[in-house]
């Protein structure tokens, strides 16, 4: 934004829509913009009232410093279309195609906060596998500019599908990939669980990326991930397989999912992960994220501070971290609200979230037997043009942020003047500080989902 923002001193100026200021102590505040992401800290002087009103402040370093940061815009831009624009760069982005897979919805686990319902004995046939080939080939013979294919398996429990689906989808997608300028790449949502030798070879091939759960340290672990015919935790078992898949160079995302009960627990299982060797730790990466049934709405000034600390615990061992407490929905988009994206379930119903149960009224379309998709009243198009729709949002000083919640949200709340989430201006500001801590202060950039 900061490119379009060049004025003379003659132009007329106008406030920013998306400037936050948070009051600091000593007459001091932190001044943000969403609209370029950028922050100035600013020693004493500036008010509200005087953003609301640029004329108030005079020509001079400040003046010129919040012209900088898109604080103070020049009348004639339009910041609301510049919005649209970052997220029409994003989600249409023709350079990645992503392509989720369920072989199943059943899974070897049955954890109490898991939103799916798992069907048993459900597996992909046959010919959906062969559908998904010719999709594959469609894809990569017809879309102009494309660089990159992302087929990643979900689920339920993907690896209960590695025969007869995971492994012919691989070899398939980089026989289709080669001699042309499209790089695949494998990645997987598992439990671990069923990783065997053969599987950790036929990974160490493909370079597969993974992201495994973990559900605290062991005794809370096993209370929630154990085999129901035997009551057998699978702790040890899924940290050692962690540990075999980045000793042979496949990235690692361990997802700790943390509850108020669990939380403490988290420094033992750094300790399982301090003596590795550093280049295995450099295909090890963490992220810590709360059970969402334990979530309320109420801001938790306890549960951050402790997440964050052990999230620099980590780091001072070596590891990269992500987090979810950087909102950022517009720039670093959900898979799931890209053009190129798609979700093809054991049963040829394709969907465009995975965050939503595999039924027929989440189901978008079908997927034929061509490789072609038929949609489902227009829903691909309708998806798209949801997010950013609603006039509340775009005046909202987070809106560059929130991008007024993702397709598949922007769909399921029509009020066109009600926040979907209900923000307060309390966890606005709490945003603003939360991003500024994580990437300015702890230097740490949220990771592209494709």
């Amino acid at each position: 934004i900061c490119d379009i923002i060049n004025p003379d001193k003659k132009t007329a100026m106008k406030h920013s829509l998306y400037n936050t200021l948070i009051p600091l102590a000593d007459g001091n505040a932190l001044l943000y913009n969403a609209l370029s992401d950028r922050y100035l800290a600013i020693r004493s002087g500036l008010s509200a009232d005087d953003l609301a009103d640029p004329g108030r402040i005079p020509q001079g370093p400040l003046r010129d410093s919040l012209v900088e940061i898109g604080a103070i815009v020049p009348d004639d831009l339009d910041e609301v279309a510049a919005v649209r624009d970052m997220i029409r760069e994003c989600d249409y982005d023709g350079d990645c195609f992503q392509l989720h897979v369920n072989p199943t919805v059943d899974c070897n686990f049955r954890c109490w906060y898991c939103y799916e319902d798992h069907r048993k004995g459900s597996r992909m046939e046959p010919d959906t596998v062969q559908a998904i080939i010719q999709l594959m080939e469609r894809t990569v013979a017809s879309k102009k500019g494309l660089r990159r294919f992302a087929l990643s398996f979900f689920g339920g429990e993907p690896l209960m599908g590695f025969d007869n689906v995971v492994v012919p989808l691989i070899e398939a997608l980089e026989r289709i990939c080669e001699g042309t300028e499209v790089q695949p790449s494998v990645h997987f949502t598992t439990n671990a669980g069923l990783v065997n030798d053969r599987m950790l070879r036929f990974f160490a091939v493909h370079k597969a990326g993974f992201q495994i759960t973990l559900d605290g340290h062991r005794p809370f672990h096993d209370k929630v991930r154990f085999t129901p015919s035997t009551g057998q935790g699978s702790y040890d078992r899924i940290l050692r397989n962690i540990r075999e898949l980045a000793a042979r160079e496949c990235s690692v995302l361990v997802r700790v999912n943390y509850t108020k009960e669990n939380l403490a627990s988290v420094p033992d299982i750094i300790a399982d992960f301090r003596d590795l060797p550093q280049e295995v730790k450099e295909y090890i990466s963490f992220d810590l994220q709360r059970v969402w049934q334990d979530l309320d709405r109420n801001l938790d000034e306890e549960v951050t501070t402790l997440v964050n600390s052990h999230l620099r615990d980590l780091r001072g061992l070596g590891y990269t971290t992500t987090t979810h407490m950087v909102h950022d929905m517009v720039r670093n988009s959900c898979y799931g609200d890209k053009r190129n994206y798609l979700l093809v379930n054991w049963d040829g119903g394709v969907y465009c979230c995975t965050a939503r149960d595999f039924d027929d009224t989440h189901r978008a379309g079908t997927l034929l037997a061509d490789g072609s998709v038929a949609w489902r009243d227009n829903h691909q198009a309708r998806r798209l043009a949801a997010k950013f729709s609603k006039p509340v949002c775009h005046t909202c000083r987070i809106a560059p942020l929130c991008g007024g919640g993702c397709c598949t949200q922007a769909l399921e709340h029509t009020e066109p003047d009600v926040c979907m989430y209900r923000y307060t201006d309390e966890q606005k500001d709490r945003m603003v500080t939360d991003r500024f801590e994580q990437l300015h202060m702890e230097r740490r950039i949220p990771q592209s989902p494709c």
